[in-house]
This record gives structure tokens, sequence and C-alpha cells, in this order.
């Protein structure tokens, strides 16, 4: 004899969701709190502001923390250019270039040319010169 078996859901709508299942009565789910810091609201508050943010042309020399528009043309020893790009956008004080150029745009004004000696990243014993534009 086949046994056959009854499934009852109830469902309602409204505030919140309330599902009914007989074969669980009885059943009782404890969740976590939610506790959330200070400091985690305050990063998801200040993502949200540079995700909106705008740009804006500012008349003060460079600091950690701005972006910037920059030229970036570098070459080897030989002169050969090695890396070249125009119109980067770069956030002074990441360090995600080179750490020299960091340090030649603390300070920089708009429209100055700068010019640093660099270990190529792929071969720290290699020097480079590597020239920068920035444009702000």
């Amino acid at each position: 004899m086949a046994r056959t078996w009854r499934r009852v859901l109830r469902c309602r709508r409204g505030g919140s969701p309330h599902c009914r299942h007989s074969r669980y009565d009885g059943l009782h789910v404890t969740l976590p709190g939610l506790a959330v810091s200070d400091e985690e609201v305050q990063g998801q508050l200040d993502r949200l502001r540079e995700n909106d943010a705008e740009l804006e042309v500012v008349d003060r020399p460079a600091i950690d923390g701005d972006l910037v528009t920059i030229d970036l043309h570098g070459n080897d020893a030989s002169g050969a250019e090695v890396v070249g790009v125009d119109d980067y956008l770069y956030e002074v004080g990441s360090a995600t270039v080179v750490p020299e150029l960091d340090g030649e745009l603390h300070g920089a004004k708009a429209g100055g040319i700068l010019a640093f000696d660099t270990a190529s990243p792929d071969d720290p014993r290699s020097a480079s010169r590597s020239a920068c534009w920035s444009k702000r």
C-alpha cells in the first residue's frame, strides 16, 4: 500500500511574511541580532559619497586623496618608451603606479611637468626615467 503525504501550506499576505507548513509546527528559528559598528556605518556612507561625488577643479597644490588627471610616460635606460598613458585619473597617495609618483605629485600644481627616476615594477634592478604632466 502506497503511503500518501498530505502537505498543508498556509501563507498570508501582509506586513511581514508568515508561512506555515504543518510538518514544521513547533520549530523555532532564532536569528542572530544585527550589530553594526559606527565605523561600518561611516564606511558605507563614505562609499556612497564617493560613488556620487563630482570632480571639481581646485586651485591649490595636490594632497593625498586628490584625484588628478595626468599624462604618464616612462622610458627605459635605452630611451625606449615602456609606459605611455594620457588622461589617466590617479588618486594621489594611492601608490598604485610607483611610489615615486606620489612623492612627485604631493604639492604639485596643475600644468606642472615632473620628471623622476624609478625602478621598473617588473624588474626592480632596472632604472627608468618617467615624466608626469599633471593637468588636474
